[in-house]
């Protein structure tokens, strides 16, 4: 039960990170890193605000 409300949170923010500035910015693998770090901020550290599109971060 606890991992699909992850699994969950983890295909909102992914979600929320593919934005055409995001997914026309970044090459493939620096993409992927730089998703893991939104996601790293959104789930481990509780920063990911998603009332925006600037890739969720509260800038």
């Amino acid at each position: 039960m606890q991992e699909q409300g992850i699994q969950k949170l983890l295909e909102k923010a992914r979600k929320d990170f593919r934005i055409p500035e995001n997914v026309n910015y970044y090459s493939d693998e620096d993409y992927r890193l730089a998703e893991r770090k939104f996601l790293q901020l959104c789930i481990i550290q509780g920063k990911c605000s998603t009332d925006n599109h600037h890739g969720g971060t509260g800038r």
